[in-house]
């Protein structure tokens, strides 16, 4: 039994020191030191977080990102967090390098932490033989990365969190050496700063500079994805011939100037692609070829209702989607704000045609559920959650999942404060619930998609067997979804 379950008990290991858990944290560190751990043999994938035993954090579900670190102080260190961090620099070296299976790792170094554990980390990974992909997390302190003393990476990915322009300048040259040191590189993520707090210099940062230190005589790389938040790329002399085999693209907070126009002139055909631009240009991208798989648009570039609702109906009934309605098999659309973009009778028909989905994510208008979707002159129309579900019965056989949400009110177009736009996404999602529970699948249907609602904590209703009162049946032949969100979630819709 125990050959069956330690591959997938251990498959994961996450490494947390803190001052809530010290005793568990240090005690797996421990463990992992010792000779006879199962993780050597089975671990794939280590999270290393916090490893502060003085480190204390309190949960608050609305700051949803800290600014500072915040720590328990204690005026004359307690000998329990003194030994424990004693434990910690002793053990946490042998317990990393322990994991030789390891191919993936994720580290979200704390501030509190110190330059003597951040070196051990450091150097541990270096001695991990199948290290494959790395995903690293800094906040605005000194840490070394030496990112480059790696050279087994196929996967990078460096997210930023309230940097400076100096840390931002030091960061992006050492992921620019550790790509010059890793040639079997397929995929980079560098994600500047995604909490909307800009470097103080004003300048965004270029996706060329993590190719500066390339030369001519070096195999250019063959990067399959890319994902860049608040950093240019363009297809210059310097990127092109390292993009010539890109599949996957996701850019925010990034003006795309000639990038859509050059994607096409190069002949380069993404499967995947998420963005938060939408402009005739990325349309007229679309329509040059075949063969998309995922698109995610989260239509934020526009200042006016109307600009954005122009652009929303050019989208939909355009012949942009035309080749790809046989290939999608993820379609995401995340408008800001109300309008066109979300799901509704104006693009229902040609969202119908995406008979190739398994995911479908829209928002919906609270005009369309305030009345459970009906109008006072026909009541026996289906809600628009009953007609989206239908449309995926009917058009959609593979389709699995489908999420909605909601978005915030024109009126709340610029300031957040002051407009209702939280009580109104909830008022929004409450409302679709409501019209998932009363929803009752045609009797000729035997499976029906599960739903998720909401973009914060997501409730999630699948379907089951349902009374023509909505009391859930095992014995009736109807079916119809049913909230299965675990009660002890925090989620900020429930009601």
């Amino acid at each position: 039994m125990a050959e069956i379950l330690q591959p997938r008990v251990f498959r994961k290991i996450r490494l947390n020191v803190n001052g809530n858990n010290i005793h568990q944290g240090v005690e797996k560190l421990e463990s992992l030191a010792r000779l006879n751990h199962p993780g050597r043999r089975f671990t794939r994938e280590l999270t290393i977080w916090t490893l502060s035993p003085e480190y204390k954090q309190s949960f608050n579900p609305f700051k949803f990102r800290k600014t500072t670190n915040s720590v328990n102080q204690h005026p004359n260190s307690p000998l329990e967090i003194k030994t424990a961090k004693d434990k910690v620099h002793s053990h946490l070296y042998d317990a990393i390098t322990s994991l030789r299976a390891v191919h993936t790792v994720t580290w979200g170094p704390n501030a509190q932490d110190g330059q003597n554990v951040y070196h051990i980390v450091m150097n541990a990974l270096k001695e991990l033989p199948v290290l494959r992909r790395i995903r690293l997390h800094v906040n605005d302190f000194d840490i070394p990365l030496q990112l480059d003393s790696l050279s087994t990476l196929s996967e990078l990915a460096v997210y930023t969190h309230r940097c400076s322009s100096t840390r931002l300048s030091a960061i992006v040259d050492n992921v620019a050496k550790a790509v010059v040191r890793n040639p079997e590189l397929t995929s980079i993520e560098l994600v500047l700063n995604p909490d909307g707090i800009p470097n103080d210099s004003g300048l965004p940062q270029s996706f060329s500079e993590l190719l500066k230190h390339q030369t001519t005589t070096m195999e250019p790389l063959r990067l399959r994805h890319i994902k860049l938040t608040s950093c240019l790329l363009l297809l210059d002399k310097i990127c092109a011939p390292h993009l010539t085999h890109l599949t996957s693209l996701t850019l925010f907070k990034v003006d795309p100037v000639g990038l859509w126009e050059s994607f096409i002139a190069a002949g380069i055909h993404l499967t995947e692609i998420s963005i938060d631009g939408v402009t005739h240009a990325f349309l007229k991208y679309l329509s040059t070829y075949v063969g998309l798989k995922e698109l995610l648009l989260k239509p934020n570039n526009f200042t006016t209702d109307a600009s954005s609702d122009a652009m929303a109906e050019q989208f939909y009934t355009g012949s942009y989607l035309e080749n790809h309605f046989q290939s999608l098999e993820e379609f995401e659309v995340d408008p800001p704000y109300e309008g066109l973009w979300c799901y509704g009778s104006h693009n229902h028909d040609n969202i119908s045609k995406l008979g190739k989905l398994r995911r479908l994510a829209m928002s919906i208008r609270y005009i369309d559920v305030a009345s459970n979707g009906r109008t006072q002159t026909s009541t026996t129309d289906l809600n628009p959650v009953g007609r989206i579900v239908n449309m995926a019965i009917h058009c959609m056989p593979d389709v699995e999942i489908i999420e909605l949400d909601s978005s915030t009110p024109n009126i709340g177009r610029g300031p957040c404060c002051g407009t209702g736009m939280f009580e109104h996404r909830k008022l929004v999602c409450k409302k679709i619930v409501e019209c998932a529970e009363e929803y009752i699948a045609p009797s000729s249907c035997t499976r029906i998609p599960s739903l998720r609602i909401g973009s914060w904590g997501k409730l999630v209703l699948i379907g089951k067997r349902k009374s023509s009162g909505g009391e859930e049946n095992s014995d009736s032949t109807a079916l119809g979804y049913v909230n299965v969100t675990p009660k002890d979630r925090f989620n900020i819709l429930q009601f």
